[in-house]
C-alpha cells in the first residue's frame, strides 16, 4: 500500500476536486476545492516520487516550468503584485496555481497506465458519472438554494455553467473510450457507459458553447485518426454518423440548446457577439503590454486601458471582467506573448491525436479526444479556475512507457 499511496491520492483528487462542495463556506465551490488541490496534489506527488522513479518528457517539463518562471517575472512587474502570486479568492489563478499545474503535469507523466490502469479508469469514471448524475438531478428539479447560480443552465458542483462545460468536455471522451475498450473490467465499462450518457445530458444542459466546439473537434479528429478502420467498416460508420447527426439535430430543435446556438449572433446575449468585443479589448491591452502582459490576475485592473467608445456604447461602464473569455488571450494577458508561445509549446509537446484512443499494443497515453477537445474549446473559453483544473491533469497526462523502457527498481531516497 505504501508504494501505491501516491497513485491513490492523485487518482482520488480528480473526483474530489470535481465533486467537492462546501455549503457552509465563504463560497461553496471555490475554497473547498482549492484546499483539496493545494494539499492533495503536492502530497500525492511527493508520495509517488518517493516510491518510484520520476519520468517525464524533458521538453514538456522545461516548457511547463519555463512558463511558471515567466509568470513569476510577470507577477513581479504586474498590475497586482499581491493576488498575482496567490490568485484572487474567486479564481486562485496566480503563480502558485501555474506551479501546481506544472506539478500535476509532471506527476501525471510519472503515472503508468499499464500498472495504474484500474485506479485511473475508476477515478475518471467516478468523476464523470458523479458530476453527470448531480447535473441530471439538478435538471429534474433537485436544486438546493446553494446551487442556484446560473438561471436556466446547469452548474452542478462546479458553480459555473462554463466550468461545468469544460469538465464535461474533458471527461466525456475519456469515459467513451473506457466504455468502448474490451480489455477493461465489465463493471468499469458499464459505469463509464452510464456516465457517458449522463455527461452528454450535462454538456447540453450547461449550455457551454465552447465545450460543444471542443467536442465537435474531438469527433472530427478522432474520425481522421481512425480513418482506416472507418473505411474498413464504412457501413457501420455511416449508420453511427447518421444516428449521431439525427440525435444532434433533435437536441438542437427540441431542447434549449437551439436557443443557445441561436444566441451566438445576438449582440445583447451573454456570451454571444459580445465575446468579440471582449476579445477586442483584450487584444488592445496585449498590444500595449506585449512582453510581460499585465501579470496574473491583473486584467481586471488594466481592463479600463483597452475600453473604447464603441465598447461603452454597447455594454455601458459597469462590466469589470477578470478574464478575456479565451484561454490564449488570458495567457497572453497574464504573461505577454512569450508566455503564450511557451504555453503553446507545452501543449504541442503533450499528448496528440495520433496517440489518443485504444491502441493495439497497450492503453492510450491520453483519453481519446481529450487533446482536440481542450485545444478547440480553450480558444473560445477562459482557462478554468485553478481549483478545478489541476485535479484533472494527473489522470489525463499519464504515460504509457515505450517498449524498450524498463522500470528501474522503486527506491526511496537514501536507500
Amino acid at each position: 500500500m505504501e508504494r501505491r499511496s501516491g497513485v491513490i491520492v492523485l487518482a482520488a483528487l480528480l473526483p474530489l476536486a470535481v465533486l467537492a462542495v462546501d455549503p457552509w463556506g465563504w463560497y461553496p465551490f471555490g475554497p473547498g476545492k482549492w484546499l483539496l488541490v493545494s494539499v492533495l496534489l503536492p502530497a500525492g506527488t511527493a508520495a509517488l516520487w518517493w516510491s518510484r522513479p520520476r519520468r517525464s518528457v524533458r521538453s514538456v517539463s522545461w516548457a511547463a516550468w519555463g512558463l511558471v518562471a515567466w509568470m513569476a517575472v510577470a507577477a513581479a512587474f504586474g498590475d497586482d503584485r499581491v493576488y498575482a502570486w496567490v490568485g484572487t479568492p474567486e479564481r486562485h489563478l496566480g503563480v502558485l496555481a501555474w506551479a501546481l499545474c506544472a506539478l500535476a503535469l509532471m506527476a501525471g507523466q510519472t503515472l503508468d497506465v499499464e500498472r495504474d490502469r484500474a485506479v485511473l479508469t475508476w477515478a475518471l469514471t467516478a468523476a464523470g458519472a458523479g458530476v453527470g448524475a448531480f447535473a441530471v438531478a439538478q435538471a429534474l428539479g433537485f436544486e438546493p438554494s446553494v446551487f442556484q447560480v446560473t438561471a436556466g443552465r446547469l452548474t452542478a458542483t462546479l458553480g459555473s455553467a462554463a466550468y461545468l462545460g469544460a469538465v464535461t468536455a474533458l471527461l466525456l471522451p475519456a469515459l467513451v473510450g473506457i466504455a468502448a475498450d474490451p480489455r477493461l473490467a465489465r463493471a468499469v465499462r458499464i459505469a463509464a457507459g452510464v456516465g457517458s450518457v449522463l455527461l452528454a445530458v450535462t454538456c447540453a444542459g450547461a449550455g457551454a458553447r465552447a465545450a460543444w466546439v471542443g467536442l465537435g473537434a474531438a469527433v472530427v479528429v478522432a474520425a481522421f485518426v481512425r480513418r482506416r478502420s472507418l473505411r474498413t467498416h464504412w457501413r457501420g460508420a455511416a449508420v453511427v454518423a447518421a444516428v449521431g447527426l439525427a440525435t444532434a439535430a433533435a437536441v438542437v430543435v427540441l431542447s434549449p440548446v437551439g436557443a443557445r446556438v441561436g444566441a451566438v449572433g445576438d449582440a445583447d446575449a451573454a456570451g454571444g457577439r459580445s465575446r468579440v468585443d471582449e476579445w477586442r479589448v483584450a487584444t488592445r491591452i496585449i498590444a500595449d503590454h506585449p512582453v510581460l502582459g499585465v501579470g496574473p490576475e491583473g486584467y481586471r485592473i488594466a481592463f479600463a486601458e483597452g475600453v473604447d467608445v464603441r465598447y461603452e456604447q454597447a455594454h455601458g461602464r459597469d462590466p469589470l471582467p477578470d478574464r478575456a473569455h479565451s484561454a490564449p488571450l488570458d495567457v497572453a494577458l497574464a504573461g505577454g506573448l512569450p508566455s503564450l508561445a511557451i504555453w503553446w509549446a507545452a501543449r504541442g509537446r503533450g499528448p496528440r491525436p495520433g496517440r489518443c484512443g485504444p491502441t493495439a499494443d497497450g492503453w492510450p497515453a491520453s483519453p481519446p479526444g481529450s487533446w482536440p477537445t481542450s485545444s478547440a474549446s480553450c480558444s473560445c473559453s477562459p482557462p478554468p479556475s485553478s481549483s478545478r483544473w489541476p485535479g484533472c491533469w494527473p489522470a489525463c497526462s499519464s504515460r504509457r512507457p515505450r517498449r524498450r523502457h524498463r522500470w528501474a527498481p522503486a527506491r526511496s531516497p537514501g536507500r
